[in-house]
């Protein structure tokens, strides 16, 4: 996971908001492509007595892109934001949520240090 791949990034880093966000921007980018593969593979697998596709006309030359294009440009970057906000609100507001013993010992921590 995108999130976890460095320890030592602090655990209410802005780092964690911007890999929540990508790994939403990546997520719904990746079901894109499959619905594009499935909608594309229809032709080939439901068709009349004459070949004329039954479901969707469309071949996996035009499908892939069209979904990968429309969602990548559009709809996975609102899905980013929306991912990254409540992220953030959630890391601010109650973090053990995340992170729970690993918070809790990192904020024992800094209250023995006197940090908090």
């Amino acid at each position: 996971m995108l999130i976890s791949l460095s320890a030592e990034i602090q655990l209410l880093s802005s780092t964690r908001v911007i890999a929540a966000a990508i790994a939403g921007w990546i997520s719904l980018t990746m079901a894109a492509l499959c619905a594009g593969f499935e909608f594309g593979i229809q032709p080939i697998l439901e068709q009349t007595a004459q070949r004329v596709p039954l479901y969707m006309p469309y071949h996996l030359n035009v499908t892939i892109p069209t979904m990968i294009f429309e969602h990548a440009l559009t709809f996975s970057i609102l899905e980013a934001v929306i991912t990254a906000i409540i992220f953030a609100y959630i890391q601010k507001t109650d973090p053990s949520v995340f992170y729970g013993e690993k918070y809790n010992a990192e904020m024992n921590k800094m209250m023995k240090n006197g940090i908090i």
